[in-house]
């Protein structure tokens, strides 16, 4: 949405442009079902299945035996969703501060879009390491990441108030992020 308003007229856009919006979630909308209905079931469920041992109200197994995941898990969320909008603030602030000619929110809007799709993947692929290596070993290398990612993206920041060096700023702030929170998707 944001891209198109930004290429397009605002006639453009409000005669036709919306609708290429629309096509384009419906057309994810389709691939996430896709994508949903070929996820197979893990072997876990397949045996309980299979031996008929499914619960009549598992909620309240999962309330009853992981009561302290669900009282740490909104922290967590709370904590992920603080960290990205602080990181977004922290660059349009600082570009503002600085009075860069290209800065504008809806950029650091669609840098910070950008920046989620490297969250999304980082934290698809640290899943996958957490239950390998262990859940508590990948939260700290997202910790440690995200100090010495950090320093990088700050001074790609600092150094060249491009627009390129604010996207790499962005992302940069956004992978450690991902690769802790990885630890905890596998939860």
């Amino acid at each position: 949405f944001l891209l198109f308003s930004q290429v397009l007229s605002a006639s453009a856009f409000s005669t036709w442009g919306w609708r290429v919006v629309v096509l384009v979630g419906v057309l994810v909308i389709v691939i996430a079902g896709v994508a949903m209905v070929s996820v197979v079931d893990s072997p876990i469920f397949t045996n309980v299945k299979q031996k008929k041992e499914i619960r009549a109200f598992p909620l309240g197994d999962v309330f009853k035996e992981q009561w302290r995941k669900l009282l740490v898990l909104p922290f967590i969320s709370v904590g992920v969703t603080m960290t990205t909008l602080l990181s977004s603030l922290f660059v349009a602030g600082y570009l503002e501060s600085q009075h860069v000619a290209w800065f504008s929110y809806e950029t650091i809007y669609f840098m910070s879009f950008i920046g989620g799709f490297f969250m999304i993947a980082g934290g698809a692929i640290s899943a996958a390491y957490s239950d390998r290596f262990g859940r508590k070993k990948t939260v700290i290398t997202g910790l440690i990441m995200s100090l010495v990612m950090g320093i990088i993206g700050v001074q790609f920041l600092v150094e060249t108030k491009t627009w390129v060096g604010s996207l790499i700023a962005i992302i940069f702030f956004s992978i450690p992020v991902a690769v802790g929170e990885g630890g905890f998707y596998a939860l």
